[in-house]
């Protein structure tokens, strides 16, 4: 069960970002380096670029929910029932 929770506290880490997949969205980023490239409003300072980093609503969202999801992982593993106690604050996230 350890490797499991662990697992899913890695995931979580790889969205934000400064981990491997959130990372490639920075301007310097295989992502972001294309936007960077067109330019205009694709530049992480345009109207769509903006949306990708932490601040926008895009990035941001994919931010909280990565802190989120290492947070719940890391709460599971030191107290296994703390997993289940968010749960209505969960489902704001994931309804629609």
């Amino acid at each position: 069960m350890d490797s499991i929770k662990q697992g899913v506290a890695q995931a979580g880490a790889a969205f934000r970002e400064d981990g491997a997949i959130g990372s490639q969205f920075k301007s310097d980023g295989a992502a972001g380096n294309v936007g960077q490239s067109v330019g205009g409003p694709l530049d992480k300072h345009g109207a769509i670029g903006h949306q990708f980093t932490t601040e926008g609503a895009i990035g941001g969202s994919v931010q909280a929910a990565a802190e989120r999801v290492s947070g719940s992982a890391a709460a599971a593993s030191s107290d296994p029932s703390a997993a289940h106690r968010n749960t209505a604050e969960d489902a704001k996230y994931t309804s629609s």
